[in-house]
C-alpha cells in the first residue's frame, strides 16, 4: 500500500520515496536513508468528508473595498447629476425669457467655427449685433452652437437674425436656431446618472454590511476549532493563489448543529496546514457563516 505525503514546497500529494515533486519540482525532504519523510494524510471525520469544495470567501478587509469605491463614485455621479438638471434649468429659464421679451434684430456673422472631437462634431456661429442700452446704441459679440444645416446656411460676413433679450441684450441666440432645449439629452443623461448613482449606493451598502460584519466578527465573534477539508492552488495571468477550506460545526436555533463549511486564500495556511489538521477560527454564533480564520492572513 502506497504511503502518501505532501510536498513541503507547494503541498501536493506525493508518493513517500519520491525525490521531486511532480507538480513543482521540489527537493523533497529526506530522512537518514535518503528517502522523503513522510506524513500520512489524516482521516477526515465521516460528516467532513464529502464536503464539496466552498466558494472562496472575501478578507474582511477586501470586503471593506466596495465602501471605499462606492463613496467617491456616488459623490461623482450625484454632481454630474446636479449638474445635467442645473444646466437644463438654465436652458429653459433662458427660453422662457428669449420667448417672452425677445427682440430680433439684424447681426452680422464674424466667424463660423467647426469642432471636431473622436465621435461628435460641433457647430458655432460667432455674431455682432447692436441694441440699445439706456436708450443708447452699444455694439455685442456673441456666439452660439448650432445644427449643421443652420451653420451651412449662413457664410461668414453674411447677415442674420438674432434674437436677445430686451431686459439684457448680453442674452441673445441665432434666431434660425431658437427652440427650447432638448430633453431627450436630459432623460439619456440623466438617466445613466440615476443608474450610476443606484450603483453607488449600492456599493455603500454593500461596504457597510461588510464593515458591521468585521466589527462584530471581532468583538463579538465565538471561537472554534475547525478542520481542514481541502487545500487547492491556482494558476493565473497574475501569478498563483493558494486556498485552505475548513468545516467545522455551529449551534443552529433551527436545527441545532449544523456543518459550516468556508474557504479562504492564504499562503500562509495552505503552506503550514495538511488536510485533517486543526485551526482556529472566529465565527458569529448567529450567522455562523461569517466566520475567519484567526492564526493566518493573506
Amino acid at each position: 500500500m502506497e504511503i502518501t505525503s505532501f510536498c513541503p514546497s507547494c503541498g501536493t500529494t506525493v508518493i513517500a520515496g519520491e525525490a521531486l515533486c511532480d507538480h513543482c519540482g521540489a527537493s523533497l525532504t529526506t530522512n537518514q536513508t535518503g528517502k522523503s519523510i513522510a506524513q500520512p494524510v489524516m482521516e477526515l471525520p465521516p460528516e467532513f468528508s464529502g464536503l464539496k469544495r466552498p466558494k472562496t470567501g472575501s478578507h474582511p478587509l477586501a470586503m471593506l473595498m466596495p465602501l471605499f469605491f462606492g463613496i467617491p463614485w456616488t459623490i461623482f455621479s450625484l454632481v454630474f447629476l446636479f449638474m445635467i438638471i442645473g444646466s437644463t434649468l438654465r436652458e429653459q429659464a433662458q427660453f422662457n425669457r428669449l420667448k417672452d421679451e425677445g427682440v430680433t434684430v439684424p447681426g452680422i456673422v464674424t466667424r463660423r467655427e467647426m469642432d471636431e472631437s473622436d465621435d461628435s462634431r460641433g457647430y458655432f456661429i460667432y455674431y455682432r449685433f447692436v441694441a440699445p442700452v439706456n436708450g443708447r446704441p452699444q455694439t455685442f459679440e456673441h456666439y452660439g452652437s448650432v445644427s449643421q444645416s443652420v451653420y451651412n446656411s449662413f457664410k461668414t460676413g453674411g447677415n442674420l437674425d438674432v434674437l436677445y433679450a430686451a431686459s439684457d441684450p448680453q442674452l441673445s441666440v441665432v434666431k434660425a436656431s431658437f427652440g427650447p432645449p432638448g430633453f431627450l439629452t436630459l432623460v439619456l443623461i440623466g438617466g445613466m446618472s440615476l443608474l450610476f448613482t443606484g450603483i453607488g449606493l449600492v456599493l455603500i451598502i454593500l461596504g457597510f454590511q461588510a464593515a458591521k460584519d468585521f466589527l462584530q466578527l471581532r468583538l463579538q465573534g465565538q471561537s472554534a476549532q475547525a478542520i481542514i477539508f481541502d487545500r487547492w492552488d491556482a494558476f493565473d495571468s497574475d501569478g498563483s493563489s493558494y486556498y485552505v477550506a475548513y468545516a467545522f460545526r455551529a449551534a443552529s436555533r433551527q436545527s441545532g448543529q449544523k456543518i459550516i463549511s468556508n474557504a479562504q486564500q492564504s499562503i500562509q495556511a495552505y503552506k503550514k496546514l495538511n488536510i485533517g489538521e486543526k485551526v482556529r477560527i472566529r465565527y458569529l454564533p448567529d450567522r455562523p457563516e461569517i466566520c475567519q480564520m484567526t492564526d493566518f492572513d493573506w
